[in-house]
């Protein structure tokens, strides 16, 4: 893995950024995702962020502690970067949905040409490089660069900056401190945007260590001496953001946490796709270690022993955190990166040591790639279609209704917690519609009951169903004091038949115009 000696050539370059990025242009624009516009999941922080800053009157400073004490102590998260990143961006984007999208194109491309370059700068072939970058980009967790709300999306984009920092500090003599403080702080980053990302400093290291001793031809002792100063404050950075996040966030955050359950952990091993490609490549190379040496063990062959340690070290801690789970789209990233160095290591030692099974191997790989690329296509225009689905779903609610006109919103707090929230943001503060009222069915501890829900509702059962009242300030449908007169409802999927079986004694289809989009019923009163 010895570092590219030739000269940086611009014109390579320039070539492989301008196909990057006209191969994610036109999946962004051809999909439709480009222009998509709101969505309920994650687009409602946003504007929360939006209302504060332009109406509440909050300075940035205010609003950036405000989110980061709110993700810490109430949602029990660790993402303070993200934050800062979020609020930054809503105060110079607004509520723009265009701008936000090509932002996050943006940064795919220029995320997707690091990888490119630094697979380039360790001497993997172009072929081996396409292999590497598209493993680690491609697939369901393309998705973040077309969802707004991942804290992947800046993370990736910093790692892969961290990656080409790694090579540029360890080829560069003219300002070197210069790359190894910007080395530091770029990681430091990186990890300052989500708990999956704190945990991939030491395999962050260890690239760093690995790709020096092999350039500079020094022993793992040396190797270590040289790259103390940043190996001791990125352990003590990983150490300090570990105790925090086991003192305040602990380990039972959400989704997430840690909760070993053997299906769940292979279902999180699988969750890295490619079926059975990495058993068989590991097969491969353990018969060609065995063929070629008498010992277990042999130095010519430390660059395979590195690529596996990497990957365990890498993929390993992301399984652990995403073990309650599975690991799947978003969840993918960064664990993905141990995975594909591991891959195109192995492409490149088979092609060293038995050509026709790389070649064999590398052309399986890139059936598989050109399937979740097409995975990804079909992905990001489904996000689209959902986007065009909502956008005419509120503008349906705005037709039909003025800015005192009584809506219900008819939800399971479980299954719909996250889209409740998200249409009364919108309908709040975008949409000017205040007289909002909401009625909750489901198996416990709501207004109605339902079984529609109970695997949903096991599934999301740390959320608290009592939640949605603050966001509804506390107006259920009790507090309505004529229901006839309500102008418009919203039933969300799933609830159509116990809604109407449920409020037969006041509500009458002949009175309401039934408009249905996206599994979503919206009735608009016909009285003028």
């Amino acid at each position: 893995m010895l570092l590219s000696a030739v000269s940086f050539n611009k014109n390579y370059y320039l070539k492989a950024f301008i196909i990057i990025f006209l191969f994610w242009s036109l999946i962004l624009v051809t999909s439709g995702s480009l222009f998509s516009g709101y969505h309920f999941t994650d687009d409602h922080e946003i504007i929360d962020i939006y209302h504060d800053i332009n109406f509440l009157k909050l300075n940035l400073l205010d609003e950036i502690i405000k989110q980061i004490n709110s993700d810490l102590f109430e949602f029990h998260r660790f993402r303070p970067f993200y934050y800062i990143h979020r609020v930054i961006q809503t105060r110079l984007f607004g509520i723009n949905w265009l701008i936000w999208s090509i932002y996050n194109g943006i940064l795919g491309i220029l995320s997707t040409f690091f990888i490119f370059a630094f697979g380039r700068i360790i001497k993997f072939s172009l072929l081996q490089t396409v292999i590497f970058t598209s493993i680690t980009i491609l697939g369901s967790q393309s998705a973040i660069w077309w969802r707004l709300g991942p804290a992947e999306t800046l993370g990736t984009f910093l790692l892969s900056i961290v990656l080409m920092l790694i090579t540029t500090s360890i080829k560069t003599d003219k300002g070197k401190i210069l790359y190894e403080v910007l080395f530091v702080t770029f990681t430091l980053l990186m990890s300052l945007c989500k708990e999956s990302f704190v945990v991939t400093i030491p395999a962050i290291l260890f690239i760093k260590v690995w790709l020096y001793g092999e350039t500079n031809n020094t022993s793992l002792q040396q190797s270590l001496k040289d790259n103390m100063l940043p190996i001791v404050v990125l352990s003590l950075t990983f150490l300090a953001e570990i105790i925090l996040v086991k003192l305040f966030v602990g380990t039972e955050f959400a989704y997430a946490g840690l909760e070993i359950n053997f299906t769940n952990l292979i279902k999180s091993i699988r969750g890295y796709g490619y079926g059975s490609t990495l058993p068989l490549m590991t097969l491969i190379t353990i018969g060609l270690l065995s063929i070629k040496s008498r010992r277990i063990y042999s130095p010519s062959y430390k660059n395979v022993y590195c690529l596996y340690f990497l990957f365990f070290i890498m993929v390993l801690p992301q399984i652990v955190i995403y073990t309650k789970t599975g690991i799947s789209e978003r969840y993918i990233l960064p664990g993905i990166l141990g995975y594909s160095f591991l891959i195109a290591g192995l492409i490149k030692f088979f092609d060293q040591q038995l050509k026709i099974v790389g070649k064999l191997l590398a052309l399986i790989l890139i059936i598989a790639i050109s399937l979740k690329l097409n995975m990804a296509f079909y992905s990001a225009r489904d996000f689209a279609e959902e986007g065009r689905n909502t956008t005419a779903l509120l503008r349906t609610i705005e037709a039909n209704t003025v800015p005192n006109s009584p809506i219900l919103i008819v939800v399971n707090p479980w299954s719909h917690y996250e889209w409740s929230v998200s249409i009364q943001r919108y309908l709040n503060y975008v949409a000017k519609r205040n007289n909002l009222y909401f009625v909750t069915y489901g198996s416990k501890n709501t207004d109605f009951y339902t079984n529609v829900f109970l695997d949903t509702e096991k599934l999301f059962s740390f959320l608290d169903p009592e939640e949605i009242k603050k966001y509804y300030e506390y107006r259920t449908i009790e507090k309505v004091k004529n229901k006839k007169n309500i102008q418009c409802i919203v039933v969300f999927p799933n609830l159509r038949n116990d809604f109407l079986k449920k409020s037969s004694d006041w509500f009458s289809l002949k009175k309401y115009k039934e408009n249905k989009m996206i599994n979503f019923h919206i009735y608009s009163s016909l009285r003028s």
